[in-house]
């Protein structure tokens, strides 16, 4: 006598819906972390270029016998000629023109 056992291969829905619910359930908690770690990695990039700018403020306070309280004006950051750089052609061109 032959035994009929015809069995399936694959997943009842059961399953399907438990491993749906843990996936569900562990991007809940990822989800969170990965905002506090975008929002920390922001401020610290913001703190990093601040440090930036104040090493270019010193350094530049350096170069023209001025004080870390100074401010550099629009000409010390762009030069005198600061209609070339809004003019539609290169910087370089100017050199050799």
């Amino acid at each position: 006598m032959k035994i009929n056992t015809l069995r399936k291969s694959g997943f009842t829905l059961v399953e399907i819906m438990i491993v749906v619910a843990i996936i569900g359930l562990l991007a809940a908690i990822a989800i969170p972390n990965f905002v506090r770690a975008r929002t920390a990695s922001q401020t610290n990039a913001c703190i990093a270029n601040l440090k930036q700018i104040e090493g270019a403020k010193a350094n530049w306070a350096l170069e023209n016998k001025k004080t870390s309280a100074d401010t550099p004006a629009t000409t010390d950051l762009y030069g005198a000629n600061l209609h070339r750089a809004h003019s539609g052609v290169p910087w370089w061109w100017n050199l050799h023109h």
